[in-house]
C-alpha cells in the first residue's frame, strides 16, 4: 500500500505542474481548448521506488538485474498521459501480460505491476498507440525495458570439499526439499537435550525433523553439564532426525588471575581450573575425563585444590564409571575422608589404570573445589623437595605416637611450601594432626583452619600461609595422630611451582559489555584471548568430531547474529555478542579461522550456516561463499507471513546460490502459512521457552506440524 500511495502522491504533483502550465498560456475570457501537443515523449522508469533511470530514446536497457518475484514500475514521461485499462493486457512481459496497469489521476506516470519468473533477462514491452497526451496522440514506436535476472540457484555441493558421506546426503536432502517443503526443528532447552522435541511429540504425535543443541555452557563442561554425554545427540540421530548445533560462546569476563600453586615437587599438569561447591548434601562432584588423565604415571599425585572447607568436610575420589570409592592395590579406599584443605592421592598400578579407563570424580561435601593439578615426580622420584625426617614412627590407637620437627629445620621453609606427612598400615578410622611444637595445640592457619586432628587415609599434608610458617619457624613441628605408621616427613619448595590459572571470581559472558575479552586478539598467539579460543575450539573440535565418527552430520550455526545492532551506536555498542564487538571485518577473519581449524582437525561432517539480521541485511558481515553453505535469518514477533515472505524473498536474492533458512524465529505466523505467502525457508527452528514467554505455543505446533507443507521426522525416515 505504501507504494501506490507514493506514486499517487507523485502522479498528483506532476498533474498539477502540467495543470499550472496550460492554465497559465488561456485567456480565461476564451472557451477551453485542448492545446495541440506531440505524443507523449518516454524519459525513464522508477523502478520498485528506489532505482530511477532515464533514457533518451524508446529503449532503456537497464543494467540492473532484478530478482525473481512481485515488481513495480513507474514509466515517466514528458506530459501528463492516458491510458485506457482495458488495454492493459497489451503491455508484455517476456510475453505474457503484466498483473496491472494505471495512471493516478492527471499524471506523468504509468504505473505497472508485474511478477518477474526466473529466468536470465526480462523484456517489459509497452506497444505503440496504447499511451496517449493532451492531444490524444499516442505512442509512435513499442517502449522497450530490459533487465537481467538475479538467478536463484542454490549451490549443489557442500563448500568443503572434504566433507563426509553423511554430510553430502543431509545437504542433498535439505536440497531436494528446497521450494517444496520447509522442514520443521526444534531447540534445545538451552543447551544439551531433546526436552522441547519431547514437548512437541506430546502436543501433535510427531516429532520435528531437526534438534538443535547449543554448547553454551562449555565453561562448566564435566562439571554439572557433560558435553561427553553424546546420548541426546545419538538418540535423536538414531530416532531418524537431523542434529543441528550452535554455540553461544561465553568467555571469561577479564582475564583470569593467575597465582603460584604449591605443589610436592616435580612438574605440574593443570586438569581444571573451575571452581565447583560441594555442597553439605553430598550433591556437588566433579568429572576429569579419561583422555586428560592419559599422560599420567605411577608415582604421579593428583591434588585437589580448596578454599572454604567447613568443619566436617570431606573429600572423596571415585572411579569416573561406577561411581565408587577409588581403592588402590593395598586395598586403601577413597571413598570419603575428612578434609580440612587440599588433598590428593599417589597413583599406584591399580589406580592410574582405574582412571586412565574411566575418568574421576572428585566428590565429598562442605568445600569448594577450586582446581585440579597432577604433579609429576622427577627422575630422583621427588622434584624439589627437603627431606626432614626418614625414620619411621608408629602411631598407635591409644593416640600417644607423635614425631617433633625442630625449629631449625625449617628455617628455610616459605609461604606456599608444603610439608607431607608420609605413611603406611594406615587403618580404618586412622586421624593426623600437625601441632605447634610448643604448646601441642593443634596448628591454626590464618583463615582460621585448625589441624588439630582430621581423617586420614594415606599420605596428608599442610600447606604453610604466613600464620604457619611462624608458629613452626618459632616452636617447630609435631606431627601426631593415631592408626598409622609415620615413615617420613618432607618438605616440597613452592619456588619453581608452575603456574596456575585461578577463575575463582570469574563470570561467563556472551555480551561484549560484560567483558574486557577483545576479539581481534583471539588470533594473536600469547594473548589470554588466544588461549581461551584455542581451548574452547579444541574441546567443541573433538566432540564434533566425535559426531563424525558416530556417522552424524551436523548443521553447524556458530557466531550468529553477529552484527546485532553494531551500526546504529558507536564503538559498536550495539553488538549483541563479544565476536561482532569490533565489527564486520573481524568478525569474518573469526569465522575464517574456525573454518580452517575445523578442516585441520579432520572435522568434515559440517554444513555452515551463517545468520543475518532481518532489520537490515548487510552483506559486509558476510564472510564469502567460499566459508558458507547456508544463510538464515533469526525472526520474532512478526505474524504477518507476507512480510515475513518478503524478507525471505529479499535474503534469497543477496544470496542466490544459498539456500535460506528461518534459523531462530518466536511469535511468528506459523509456517505452512508462510509457506504459502511465498517464505520457502529450507527449515524454521522456535527458540525455547524463556522466562515465560512461549515462542511457540501448543497451538502453533499444532497447526504446523499438520501442514501438507511441513516436514516432520518421520517424514524422513
Amino acid at each position: 500500500m505504501n507504494v501506490m500511495k507514493n506514486i499517487k502522491i507523485l502522479s498528483v504533483i506532476c498533474a498539477s505542474a502540467v495543470l499550472f502550465g496550460w492554465t497559465a498560456c488561456m485567456d480565461t475570457d476564451a472557451q477551453y481548448t485542448v492545446v495541440d501537443s506531440p505524443a507523449p515523449t518516454f524519459l525513464g522508469i522508477i523502478c520498485d521506488q528506489t532505482d530511477t533511470l532515464t533514457t533518451s530514446g524508446n529503449t532503456l536497457a537497464t543494467g540492473r538485474q532484478i530478482y525473481p518475484g512481485n515488481h513495480t514500475v513507474a514509466v515517466m514521461f514528458d506530459e501528463n498521459i492516458g491510458f485506457a485499462t482495458s488495454t492493459k493486457d497489451r503491455i508484455l512481459l517476456n510475453g505474457s501480460p503484466v498483473n496491472n496497469a494505471v495512471v493516478y489521476g492527471a499524471s506523468s506516470i504509468l504505473n505497472i505491476d508485474f511478477t518477474a519468473p526466473a529466468v536470465s533477462e526480462l523484456v517489459l514491452t509497452i506497444p505503440a498507440g496504447i499511451v496517449y497526451g493532451p492531444s490524444k496522440k499516442t505512442n509512435e514506436q513499442d517502449i522497450t525495458i530490459t533487465w537481467t535476472s538475479i538467478n536463484v540457484a542454490p549451490a549443489t555441493s557442500l563448500v568443503n570439499a572434504n566433507a563426509t558421506s553423511e554430510a553430502k546426503a543431509l545437504y542433498q536432502t535439505l536440497l531436494a526439499n528446497y521450494g517444496q517443503k520447509i522442514l520443521s526443528g526444534t531447540m534445545a532447552n538451552v543447551n544439551w537435550n531433546n526436552d522441547n522435541a519431547e514437548q512437541v511429540y506430546r502436543w501433535t504425535g510427531k516429532y520435528p525433523a531437526i534438534n538443535c543443541y547449543d554448547f553454551i555452557h562449555l565453561p562448566f563442561d564435566g562439571t554439572w553439564i557433560h558435553y561427553s554425554d553424546m546420548t541426546p545427540v545419538t538418540t535423536w540421530h538414531n530416532g531418524g532426525g537431523i542434529v543441528a548445533a550452535m554455540w553461544h560462546w561465553n568467555v571469561p569476563s577479564e582475564e583470569p588471575v593467575v597465582e603460584p600453586t604449591p605443589q610436592p615437587g616435580g612438574d605440574e599438569t593443570v586438569l581444571s581450573n573451575e571452581e565447583k561447591v560441594m555442597p553439605s548434601d553430598w550433591s556437588g562432584w566433579y568429572k576429569i575425563e579419561a583422555n586428560l588423565l592419559a599422560n599420567l604415571k605411577e608415582g604421579d599425585v593428583i591434588t585437589a585444590h580448596t578454599k572454604d572447607v567447613a568443619a566436617g568436610a570431606q573429600g572423596s575420589f571415585k572411579d569416573g564409571s561406577s561411581w565408587s570409592g577409588l581403592v588402590d592395590g593395598n586395598g586403601t579406599s577413597y571413598e570419603y575422608f575428612d578434609i580440612t584443605s587440599d588433598f590428593s592421592i599417589t597413583l599406584d598400578a591399580t589406580l592410574l589404570a582405574a582412571i586412565q579407563a574411566n575418568g574421576l570424580i572428585i566428590s565429598g561435601h562442605d568445600y569448594t573445589l577450586t582446581g585440579v593439578s597432577a604433579n609429576t615426580a622427577s627422575a630422583s622420584g621427588q622434584g624439589d623437595e627437603t627431606v626432614l625426617s626418614s625414620d619411621e614412627k608408629v602411631m598407635p590407637s591409644d593416640w600417644s605416637g607423635w614425631y617433633k620437627i625442630e625449629a631449625t629445620a625449617l628455617a628455610n621453609a616459605k609461604v606456599g611450601d608444603v610439608i607431607t606427612a608420609h605413611t603406611k598400615d594406615v587403618a580404618a578410622g586412622a586421624q593426623g594432626s600437625f601441632k605447634d611444637g610448643s604448646s601441642w595445640s593443634g596448628l591454626v592457619d590464618g583463615n582460621g583452619t585448625s589441624y588439630e586432628y582430621f581423617d586420614i587415609t594415606g599420605d596428608f599434608s599442610i600447606t604453610l600461609d604466613a600464620t604457619l610458617l611462624a608458629a613452626i619457624q618459632a616452636n617447630g613441628l609435631i606431627i601426631s595422630g593415631h592408626d598409622y605408621t609415620l615413615t617420613g616427613v618432607t618438605l616440597s619448595s613452592s619456588s619453581a611451582a608452575p603456574q596456575r590459572a585461578k577463575k575463582a571470581d570469574i563470570q561467563y559472558v556472551i555480551h561484549p559489555d560484560q567483558t574486557t575479552f577483545m576479539p581481534s586478539n583471539c588470533l594473536v598467539e600469547g594473548t589470554w584471548e588466544n588461549k581461551i579460543w584455542n581451548d574452547d575450539l579444541a574441546k567443541v573440535a573433538g566432540y564434533l568430531k566425535t559426531m563424525q565418527e558416530m556417522g552424524i552430520a551436523v548443521i553447524w550455526r556458530p557466531f550468529h547474529e553477529a552484527k546485532g545492532n553494531y551500526d546504529v551506536y558507536q564503538a559498536g555498542t550495539g553488538a549483541w555478542f563479544w565476536w561482532g564487538k569490533e565489527g564486520p571485518e573481524v568478525c569474518k577473519q573469526l569465522w575464517i579461522a574456525m573454518y580452517d581449524y575445523m578442516k585441520a582437525q579432520g572435522v568434515n561432517n559440517l554444513i555452515w550456516v551463517w545468520t543475518d539480521i532481518p532489520t537490515s541485511f548487510d552483506p559486509k558481515w558476510y564472510p564469502g561463499d567460499q566459508y558458507v553453505d547456508m544463510v538464515g535469518a533469526d525472526i520474532y514477533n512478526q505474524t504477518d507471513a507476507a512480510a515475513i515472505a518478503s524478507t525471505m524473498q529479499q535474503l534469497q536474492y543477496l544470496y542466490p546460490n544459498k539456500m535460506v533458512t528461518l534459523s531462530e524465529c518466536g511469535g511468528v505466523a506459523d509456517a505452512g502459512a508462510q509457506f504459502e505467502a511465498g517464505a520457502t525457508w529450507s527449515w524454521f527452528m522456535p527458540w525455547y521457552e524463556g522466562e515465560g514467554t512461549a515462542y511457540a505455543p501448543m497451538e502453533w505446533w499444532q497447526n504446523v506440524m499438520n501442514s501438507p507443507h511441513v516436514i516432520t521426522r518421520d517424514m524422513l525416515k
